[in-house]
């Protein structure tokens, strides 16, 4: 089976919304999507970080790895409410960067599906259960 090149994020919404996280939040955040090549997840990283290629300085002799893990970098703070990045990978190769919440280290990220995912974090995680 020919590996793609994988994103998992948490949009984060209750975090940008500085209010608790509700079972919901939980079943419409969490994503993972496949991409056929690295130069489609780049663009989909820098979408998720809000930006466009040309207003980052980024080096265009670095490798298409490198770049992402560049870009991975401008969302490295887990309290800001940006996406908080779970995994990346680019055919099978986990880049540097990402932040998987302590309860997803024993996951196989690389095979696990959005439904299995989002089981194990509503699992985990306490959330307000609206009346």
């Amino acid at each position: 089976m020919l590996k793609k090149c994988r994103l998992i994020w948490d949009d984060c919404t209750p975090t940008r919304e500085r209010r608790p996280t509700t079972e919901q939040d939980i079943e419409e955040d969490i994503h993972i999507v496949d991409y056929d090549t690295a130069e489609d997840m780049f663009q989909a990283v820098l979408d998720l970080a809000g930006y466009d290629e040309d207003d980052l300085d980024i080096d265009y002799n670095l490798s298409m790895k490198e770049k992402i893990e560049e870009v991975l970098g401008y969302l490295d703070d887990p309290g800001d409410g940006s996406p908080n990045i779970l995994y990346a990978s680019i055919y099978g190769v986990e880049l540097a960067g990402t932040m998987p919440y302590d309860d997803l280290d024993i996951l196989d990220l690389e095979h696990i599906n959005e439904k299995q995912l989002i089981k194990v974090i509503k699992g985990s995680v306490e959330y307000d259960v609206e009346d």
